[in-house]
C-alpha cells in the first residue's frame, strides 16, 4: 500500500521510550510506530529492534482495532452491531448507527480497520527490512522476526474476514475476490488483491506458521506470557483460521495443545478479568497502562450510574434473556448489567454491556486491556471442528470442559443437532461484546453443510425494541441474507483513490 495510506512518518522521534526494553510491562508496550523513529541511528542494536516490535504491538492501539474514536467502530463492538446482539439505543450519539443497519457506501463503511490493519502491515514489513542489521545467529532477531510475521498475518486476517468472504461461506468463496496481502515494505508500490480469498488464507496460514517455532513457549497469565505473541497464542490464532478455512483437522492439530495446558478463567473470577485484575485464560492481550488510557468500553456506553449512562447500544432482549441466572449467574453478570439512562429515556431500564464498561482499580471507567484471544475461544473452536469431523464424542468433552467453568449445573449429553446447537450457543454467550464473533460465526457457517438450516439463511434479528422489556426502538434493518453483498464491507473511497490497483469490493 502507498505511503499516504498508512500515514507513515519518517521522521524524528518524537518521544521518550521507558521501561526495560527486553521486558514485556503494560508500559512498554506502550510505544509508537517504528516508522515515527529518526532512523539514521536507530534499528542498530537489539534494543532497537526490541523497541520496534513493541510499536508494531501498540499499533493495535488505533481507530478501526482498539483506539476508540467514540464512533463505536473498533473490533470490540462492531461484529456485535452487524450481527444480532445489539440493538442501536436512540439517546446515544448516533454512532455508526449506519453500520449497525448494512448501509454502507464508499466513504462509510462503519470502521477505520482496514486502513489501520494495513498499518500494522507497514511496520511490521519495515522492521523485517533491517532485520538483516542483527547477526543471523541472534536470539532477539529469531523472536522479533516471528513477531513481526505473525502480527502481520493476524491483521491480515482482520482485514479478510471483514472485506472478503470467509472460505466457508459458500461453494465458490474460496475463488472469491481476494485482499492485497503485503510482505514488502514498499511505500511507492501500488499493490493488487490477491487473486483470490483462498490464497489469502494460505499466505496467513504460511505467516503464522512460519512463526510459530521461534516464539517462547509456555504459558503465564502475566509478563511475556501474554502481552506478546507465544506458541500458545499462535496455534490459537491458528487453529480459528483454519476454522474460518474449513480444515478441521488443523483446527484439531493446533487447538488441542492449547486446550490441553490453560485453563478457562473460573465463574468466580469473571467479573475480575473484565476489570483486567486477572488475565487467567487470556491468551494475548493489547494492554492500557494508564489511569486515563483510552477506554475501549466506550464503544458501549459512558457512565456508570444511572444519571450518568448512557448508551451508545444495548443487548438484545432474546439474547440477554437466553443466559440462565440461577445457573450461570456469574457470566451474566461479567457479561450485562441492567440499568436505566435516567437523563435520557425515562421510559424503563436497558440491557446494557458490562464486559469493559468498568475500569482496572484507580482507572477511569471503560479503560481495560484488549482481550484478543482467550483459550475459551480456542476450546469452543476445537469442539466445532471435533463436531464438524464427525466426532460428537469428543465435541461434547471439549464443550464440557467451558460448561464445567461456567455453570453451576447444566442438563448436557447432547448429540446431533442439538449437540451443534450448544456449542454456537456457547460461543455466542461467552465471546458475545469482545471481538465481533458473532456477526464472522454467522457470516462463515452460512455455507457448511450437516448443520442446522437456519445458519444457511442469515440474520434474522428479534425485531425486540431497545428497552429491557422490549418496548421502544428496534432495529430499523430485521434480516439480512445469505445472498446480500452487506456480508462484506466496501473499500472508502479515499483508499481507491490512492491506490488504483486495489478495486472497490464486489457488488459494490
Amino acid at each position: 500500500m502507498k505511503k499516504n495510506i498508512f500515514l507513515l512518518s519518517l521522521v524524528a522521534m518524537s518521544f521518550t521510550f521507558t521501561g526495560a526494553l527486553t521486558s514485556c510491562s503494560d508500559d512498554d508496550i506502550k510505544l509508537e510506530s517504528p516508522n515515527d523513529i529518526d532512523q539514521s541511528n536507530f534499528y542498530k542494536t537489539e534494543s532497537d529492534f526490541q523497541t520496534a516490535i513493541l510499536g508494531v504491538y501498540n499499533d493495535f492501539r488505533t481507530n478501526g482495532l482498539y483506539g476508540n474514536t467514540g464512533s463505536s467502530n473498533d473490533i470490540v463492538i462492531l461484529g456485535d452491531l452487524l450481527s444480532d446482539n445489539l440493538i442501536f439505543n436512540p439517546f446515544g450519539r448516533r454512532g455508526n448507527f449506519n453500520a449497525s443497519n448494512w448501509i454502507y457506501t464508499g466513504n462509510s463503511n462503519g470502521t477505520s480497520l482496514y486502513e489501520n490493519s494495513y498499518k500494522i502491515v507497514s511496520d511490521a514489513n519495515f522492521l523485517l527490512s533491517k532485520i538483516d542489521n542483527l547477526p543471523s545467529d541472534s536470539d532477539v532477531r529469531k523472536r522479533v522476526t516471528a513477531e513481526a510475521i505473525a502480527l502481520r498475518a493476524i491483521a491480515h486476517f482482520e482485514v479478510a474476514k471483514l472485506f472478503a468472504k470467509i472460505p466457508t461461506q459458500s461453494a465458490d468463496a474460496s475463488t472469491s475476490q481476494g485482499i492485497a496481502y503485503l510482505t514488502e515494505f514498499n511505500f511507492t508500490a501500488e499493490p493488487s488483491r490477491e487473486e483470490n480469498i483462498g490464497l489469502v488464507y494460505s499466505k496467513i496460514i504460511a505467516d503464522l506458521e512460519k512463526a510459530l517455532p521461534n516464539l517462547p513457549t509456555g504459558y503465564s497469565p502475566t509478563g511475556n506470557g501474554i502481552y506478546r505473541l507465544t506458541q500458545n497464542s499462535v496455534r490459537g490464532i491458528l487453529a480459528k483460521v483454519y476454522l474460518f478455512n474449513g480444515n478441521y483437522s488443523k483446527v484439531i492439530e493446533y487447538a488441542t495443545p492449547v486446550v490441553n495446558s490453560v485453563s478457562p478463567t473460573s465463574k468466580e473470577n469473571l467479573q475480575d478479568f473484565w476489570r483486567s485484575i486477572t488475565n487467567e485464560g487470556a491468551l494475548f492481550v493489547l494492554p492500557f497502562a494508564k489511569p486515563n488510557d483510552i477506554a475501549i468500553g466506550g464503544n458501549y456506553s459512558q457512565g456508570l450510574t444511572p444519571a450518568t449512562f448512557r448508551a451508545e447500544y444495548v443487548v438484545d432482549k432474546d439474547f440477554a434473556e437466553s443466559f440462565n441466572q440461577e445457573t450461570e449467574l456469574e457470566r451474566y453478570n461479567a457479561s450485562i448489567i441492567t440499568i436505566t439512562q435516567e437523563n435520557y429515556d425515562e421510559e424503563g431500564p436497558v440491557y446494557a454491556v458490562k464486559k469493559y464498561m468498568q475500569g482496572k482499580d484507580g482507572y477511569n471507567a471503560g479503560v481495560n486491556d484488549g482481550r484478543y484471544l482467550r483459550v475459551e475461544d480456542v476450546i469452543l473452536t476445537l469442539a466445532e471442528a471435533q463436531y464438524l469431523s464427525g466426532n460428537q464424542a469428543d465435541a461434547l468433552t471439549t464443550l464440557n470442559i467451558l460448561r464445567n467453568a461456567r455453570y453451576s449445573s447444566y442438563t448436557g449429553g447432547e448429540s446431533g443437532d442439538n449437540l451443534f446447537e450448544a456449542i454456537i450457543t456457547e460461543r455466542r454467550k461467552e465471546l458475545s461484546f469482545e471481538n465481533g464473533d458473532r456477526f464472522f460465526t454467522l457470516k462463515r457457517l452460512l455455507g457448511v453443510s450437516g448443520i442446522p438450516a437456519k445458519y444457511s439463511q442469515g440474520i434474522q434479528r428479534s425485531g425486540e425494541g431497545h428497552r429491557a422489556d422490549g418496548s421502544g426502538n428496534p432495529s430499523v434493518v430485521q434480516t439480512l441474507p445469505a445472498s446480500s453483498v452487506k456480508w462484506q464491507l466496501p473499500v472508502k473511497q479515499t483508499t481507491l483513490n490512492l491506490d488504483k490497483n486495489i478495486g472497490q469490493t464486489d457488488g459494490y
